[in-house]
């Protein structure tokens, strides 16, 4: 491939394009996780708070992160960099969360 090629060549190696998922991704599996273990007539994040506080959500936060580290190894087999650090920057505060819950 010559260097006339390779700058045509479009790069989807963007760190939004990691950000986005690797910050919603766990949200929106902790509410799944949430809603198929735990029924309460409170509103969805006041009945979540008051459970992390007693120490029942951190092994779900824990779970609810899974599906961000599989987007972050998969980001890093196909050596997308930028994208790989923009899930962990997403990531990392539902990882801070987790252990502060646990």
């Amino acid at each position: 491939m010559t260097w006339n090629q390779q700058k045509k060549k479009k790069n989807y190696d963007n760190f939004w394009l990691g950000f986005i998922p690797g910050l919603i991704l766990p949200a929106i599996f902790n509410v799944i996780i949430f809603k198929t273990k735990w029924t309460t007539e409170q509103p969805l994040l006041e009945a979540m708070w008051k459970l992390a506080e007693k120490g029942f959500m951190g092994k779900d936060l824990m779970a609810a992160l899974l599906p961000s580290l599989i987007l972050l190894i998969f980001f890093s087999a196909i050596k997308k960099e930028k994208a790989c650090m923009g899930t962990f920057v997403g990531l990392t505060p539902f990882l801070i969360l987790a252990f502060i819950f646990i």
